[in-house]
């Protein structure tokens, strides 16, 4: 795909195309069009990026006009990392639910004892920061290590490294969506 883009690729972009399966699916060869697809896609995304990142120097191009392109990007990274197993996992085992929650239950959920504390009722002398912005609240949570919390941090700050989001944003979105 580089050879045929003439240029690298990002590993951010690159890990979004295997979150979405067009890697798997082009590499498979079980459709004769999947690695123009992959091309297609490819070359979509890069073009998005390209386009909110290479805005003139002379500042010409009001913060307004960015807006979609930053939406549209945004609405990819969540149809990707929606469908991720740690995502879909720690929905089911720790809130014990398939769906995300309401803002409303989400910020309820942050101060409930059952989220701040250690699982097991083991106590651990650690304590974390958990930080989480939707757009309605912004919170710096100290939590417990080893708490349903702290797991939130830490697949928070895992979503961070891989889509355009900033940890607290990857917070929001695992509870919320």
């Amino acid at each position: 795909m580089a050879k045929r883009l003439g240029r690298g690729i990002p590993d951010a972009a690159w890990d979004f195309l295997v979150e979405d399966h067009y890697v798997a699916e082009a590499l498979s060869r079980e459709y004769p069009d999947s690695e123009d697809r992959l091309f297609g896609r490819l070359e979509q995304l890069l073009r998005l990026v390209g386009q909110i990142h290479s805005a003139p120097a002379q500042g010409t191009v009001e913060p307004a006009a960015l807006a979609p392109r930053i939406e549209a990007v945004s609405r990819l990274a969540a149809e990707s990392a929606g469908g991720r197993s740690e995502v879909l996992d720690f929905r089911r085992r720790v809130l014990e639910r398939e769906s995300p929650m309401s803002r409303d239950e989400a910020e309820a959920y942050l101060d409930t004892d059952e989220a701040r504390a250690p699982h097991h009722g083991k106590a651990k002398e650690t304590l974390e920061l958990l930080k989480y912005q939707n757009g309605h609240i912004a919170y710096d949570l100290h939590v417990w290590a080893g708490s349903p919390l702290d797991e939130l941090r830490q697949l928070a700050e895992q979503l961070a490294l891989v889509y355009p989001w900033q940890p607290e944003q990857a917070a929001s979105f695992v509870l919320e969506a």
